[in-house]
């Protein structure tokens, strides 16, 4: 058996196999799969998505986060690779994301549930089908919103009702402390918008349910709730991201049409997020895990805390 070392993280060589720390890689042509996810080989250095995985101490480092190896589960950030439950309103548009992902990490690991999340019921049910199907979960990422300023209540039964039903679901069903604990703990990420934290007078409505997640967040990111649930609550809040339908719907459904015409002609103005970058802050979020912590991401800036003092 012959074994490749990367500053002290062995990795064994075993026919056409890589095994770390008892984690099977699996060479499939050029490539190497880790639970179905691609770990492409460019030149002397391991990609994996596209992103490259530098030796760094005793740990491989993918844009930053630590991969290490505990026992047969290869960990990135202290967090073992995730089986993921999508779980949206738009059916079409979910089975295919689900299918995409199921492609690259394994149909096992990837589940979708149509549900509106602003329904109580059906966002509680949706959380029973997704554990019976793929365990207990540990990571819930509240997503949905919309922007209509015309329909004004069902932009805050989404955008806030929706997370907040999430979020209280989470320390139920996610708690940790306790004899009677039900789960064993994690954290909820809560992705608000640049909107939440600065002032943006073309989507009041939006803006107003962005802070209340911030607000949110902030609150149950306290360390008396963490001390109560062992669950986190994180906040991400980008700024207008590209490639997505959001500016344009948002236009369709603004709040007048005066304001429709000034978010037309600043829209060309505001330079967009990549997905890419988002991804990127979202990782760090979850690496930094600062509970209670509000990151803010923008377009050529390194993304940055907008906390104030919590409470004691």
């Amino acid at each position: 058996m012959q074994t490749l070392h990367c500053a002290g993280l062995a990795l064994h060589c075993v026919g056409p196999t890589l095994h770390c720390a008892g984690l099977t890689l699996h060479c499939v042509g050029p490539t190497l799969h880790c639970a179905g996810l691609a770990l492409h080989c460019v030149g002397p250095t391991l990609h994996c998505a596209g992103l490259a995985l530098h030796c760094v101490g005793p740990a491989l480092h993918c844009a930053g986060l630590a991969l290490h190896c505990v026992g047969p589960t290869l960990h990135c950030a202290g967090l073992a690779l995730h089986s993921v439950c999508v779980a949206d309103i738009r059916k079409e548009i979910g089975e295919n994301t689900a299918a995409e992902l199921a492609a690259v990490y394994g149909a096992d690991r990837v589940s979708f549930e149509t549900c509106d999340t602003s329904d109580q019921l059906q966002f509680s049910d949706t959380w029973t089908r997704c554990e019976e199907k793929l365990g207990k979960p540990d990571l819930l990422v509240n997503n949905a919103g919309v922007g209509d300023e015309q329909n004004w209540k069902k932009t805050v039964d989404i955008n806030v009702g929706g997370y907040i039903t999430g979020t209280l679901l989470a320390f139920e069903r996610m708690r940790s402390v306790g004899e009677d604990a039900p789960g064993t703990g994690g954290a909820v990420v809560n992705i608000s918008s640049i909107v939440g934290v600065k002032t943006l007078p073309f989507g009041p409505i939006y803006s107003a349910t962005k802070s209340a997640i911030v607000g949110l967040s902030r609150s149950l990111g306290h360390p008396l709730h963490y001390s109560l649930t062992g669950v986190k609550v994180l906040c991400l809040c980008p700024s207008l991201i590209s490639d997505t339908p959001f500016l344009q719907c948002a236009m369709e459904n603004a709040f007048s049409p005066g304001v429709a015409k000034a978010m037309e002609a600043a829209g060309g103005k505001i330079k967009p997020l990549s997905v890419s970058e988002v991804v990127d802050a979202f990782s760090q979020l979850l690496d930094e895990s600062v509970n209670g912590g509000v990151m803010v991401v923008e377009a050529d800036k390194d993304p940055f805390y907008s906390n104030p003092e919590l409470a004691s």
